[in-house]
């Protein structure tokens, strides 16, 4: 949930961007539904086969945080409050409660895990970055992810609007951007987020975009390798039941009011993540997808490694949110 206060790209003028995307006469255009965002039903993949046909080692994390179906939440709207200052009014709604989970890990298998599918897809970067701040990530790293993502997804057309640098670290003064990893299982985005951003990044050009393949997408990466605590879970979309399993939340801050999903418990989950993450290992997660034959999100979280030593050096992460066009 943090995520969506991530901080903003200085980026070249946007309107210039919108007219390389759409034609100046797309002609008439009908207004279009965010529910195109919406998450649809999963496949019924055999996931379980999958997990002992290639035989996937797994840790168990005793306290994974789910949202508590609170009689209150069908008459008050789950909400989280990032105003800055003091009002008498509560931060948050959101009760969660800790359940034992099972993390399966990938490694080694993780051409079984695609976008299309899971919602998630563990590859390789070549990008390398000789330090990390918050002026290099935009005037160098953002500039080459795009030409790898634009090159690594076939596409024509990708903004990044956003990013974080997450570690437990609260001595950090160069990256402004630096928070805390997120312990609860949570989507960054809805239908309704996702079509509300593009109309705040391409305002009179939002509705015309709709009409080609969009994509929100999170890229993750560990920057003090190899990543051992605190690593980030998914949840694999063909094992969740949207309409059941999500629940809409508002994130309220000083200039915008954004919307994500709180993940309810559910026994037919499953949660993979890829233990040892090295420099080159890139995690790809989406938060919206307007196609209608693909997983649209990931659930996803932090969790505790029970397995990792104590004493083990807090992972330092980066996470980019992009627009994936075309």
């Amino acid at each position: 949930m943090e995520e969506q206060a991530a901080m903003s790209i200085p980026r070249r003028p946007l309107e210039r961007l919108a007219e390389r995307l759409i034609p100046k006469d797309p002609g008439p255009v009908q207004p279009a539904s965010t529910q195109s965002f919406t998450a649809r039903q999963p496949s019924n993949n055999d996931i379980d086969g999958l997990i002992k046909f290639v035989n996937l080692q797994s840790v168990i994390f005793d306290a994974f945080p789910f949202l508590v179906p609170l009689d209150l939440y069908p008459t008050e709207k789950p909400f989280l409050s990032r105003l800055p200052f003091g009002t008498s009014l509560p931060r948050t709604n959101i009760v969660t409660e800790g359940h034992a989970i099972k993390v399966f890990d990938v490694s080694g298998h993780e051409s079984f895990f695609t976008l299309e599918k899971s919602g998630f897809q563990f590859t390789k970067s070549p990008i390398r970055m000789q330090q990390w701040t918050d002026s290099s990530v935009c005037s160098e790293y953002i500039p080459k992810l795009e030409e790898w993502l634009i090159q690594h997804l076939n596409c024509p057309n990708v903004f990044i609007y956003a990013y974080n640098f997450r570690g437990n670290s609260h001595d950090d003064t160069e990256n402004k951007s630096t928070k805390t990893p997120f312990l609860r299982a949570h989507c960054d985005a809805t239908a309704t987020s996702c079509f509300k951003r593009l109309q705040l990044f391409f305002p009179d050009k939002a509705h015309a975009m709709m009409k080609e393949r969009v994509r929100f997408l999170n890229v993750w990466r560990s920057i003090s390798t190899p990543i051992q605590d605190c690593p980030l879970a998914l949840c694999d979309f063909r094992t969740i039941r949207p309409e059941e399993d999500l629940v809409p939340a508002d994130i309220i801050f000083p200039h915008y009011q954004d919307e994500a999903y709180e993940v309810l418990y559910n026994p037919d989950h499953r949660w993979f993540y890829k233990k040892g993450m090295e420099w080159d290992d890139v995690l790809l997660f989406k938060l919206g997808d307007n196609s209608l034959n693909e997983a649209p999100l990931c659930p996803h979280s932090a969790f505790m490694d029970p397995s990792v030593p104590k004493g083990t050096p807090s992972r330092v992460s980066i996470e980019v949110r992009a627009i994936i066009i075309g």
